[in-house]
């Protein structure tokens, strides 16, 4: 007897729950800043190389969950300074937008391990799922979805273009092939136009918090430093784009093709770190 999709879904998440994390971000007086996704393949936890551009983050909080998505299975803790020092270096993987950290044997214990398709060829119409990280909700969940198109990214690369739903917390989450359970991308928002218009967004506000902290304090009106009330609404504007950013959604996303990461997250080769 066929199975039916719901009966492959909860299949999937059974057998994978397990192999995916959450990667959480806090600030020294520890507020949660962001979260992603990481997924367990062999030895190493994959993910979005952003990890390795973190700023005021004092400590990084790596979690698999149990079957629920809720409750935590197991939580791994490091200093920035150290999570960083873990990471394979963005040339030891081509600069491809995505990066790994290895776990120990003990830290390995009882979880789960994606496996990556052998045999990738493009096919539209395809039914996928995701197992991600939810940031609002702090908890991981399957989202259903399938193939729409393919398409070539700024550095020539393949995308997977899904419908599905999307936000900032996905990035690194495993594309999974209902039918297999393979892996056959890795999500990335990065060439969304929306993240493009807010990295923009956050560098004009940065350059101008640049050029006005220049000039600051060299003229007052009774009292009050026009200078210093520009910085902090070109702060507030920061802010008011990242709140943004982080609770956006959107019902298409990419995933970067497994073909371009097979050979550079290879388990027989050594990898070199930060």
């Amino acid at each position: 007897m066929e199975k039916s999709l719901s009966d492959m879904f909860e299949e999937i998440w059974n057998k994978y729950h397990k192999a995916v994390c959450s990667i959480i971000f806090y600030s020294h007086s520890g507020s949660k800043l962001f979260g992603i996704t990481g997924f367990k393949y062999g030895n190493r936890v994959i993910t979005d190389n952003v990890v390795a551009k973190l700023k005021e983050v004092n400590e990084v909080a790596i979690r698999f969950y149990e079957i629920d998505g809720m409750t935590v299975f197991r939580e791994i803790r490091y200093s920035t300074k150290d999570f960083v020092g873990l990471l394979a270096k963005e040339t030891e993987l081509n600069n491809i937008g995505f990066t790994f950290f290895l776990l120990s044997e003990d830290q390995q214990i009882g979880l789960q391990n994606l496996e990556f398709c052998s045999n990738c060829e493009p096919v539209i119409g395809l039914q996928v799922l995701t197992i991600e990280y939810q940031f609002d909700y702090n908890n991981i969940a399957l989202r259903p979805g399938f193939i729409t198109s393919y398409s070539k990214n700024g550095n020539g690369y393949t995308m997977i273009q899904y419908d599905g739903s999307i936000n900032p917390s996905v990035n690194g989450a495993p594309l999974i092939d209902v039918k297999t359970g393979k892996v056959k991308g890795i999500l990335s928002n990065r060439d969304l136009h929306i993240v493009k218009a807010y990295e923009e967004m956050k560098r004009i506000a940065d350059n101008n918090i640049e050029t006005l902290e220049q000039v600051k304090g060299k003229w007052t009106f009774d009292d009050i430093d026009p200078i210093q009330v520009m910085i902090v609404s070109q702060n507030q504007l920061k802010y008011a784009a990242k709140k943004f950013y982080t609770s956006f959604s959107l019902k298409s996303g990419c995933a970067l093709e497994i073909n371009y990461l097979k050979d550079l997250f290879d388990m027989d080769r050594e990898p070199d770190f930060e």
